[in-house]
């Protein structure tokens, strides 16, 4: 799997260094709870009108397939440093 860096680069997961990829985890980390934060924030709005609703159900479906997304790309992170042998980095909460 490859992993495109902030300054567009290209990089292979299994060549990142140890902190590069501990780092990119914890992003992916915090990416997931955003998304499944605004995904309740979503499902629980109530609009007026059927094109009101239907916009919003999109949203809602397009925010699910994202973290969907991102869950699975996580979960390649987390292989990856378990087969590294390293300690996963823990999110402090602000």
């Amino acid at each position: 799997m490859k992993w495109k860096t902030k300054d567009g680069k290209e990089v292979e997961v299994k060549y990142m260094t140890d902190q590069h990829l501990l780092n990119t985890q914890r992003y992916m980390q915090r990416r997931v709870k955003s998304m499944s934060e605004e995904s309740v924030a979503c499902a629980g709005c109530s609009f007026q009108g059927d094109m009101a609703q239907y916009y919003q159900e999109q949203d809602l479906d397009r925010l699910t397939e994202a973290a969907l997304n991102t869950v699975d790309v996580l979960k390649h992170f987390d292989k990856e440093v378990e087969r590294r042998g390293l300690e996963p980095l823990v999110e402090r909460e602000e």
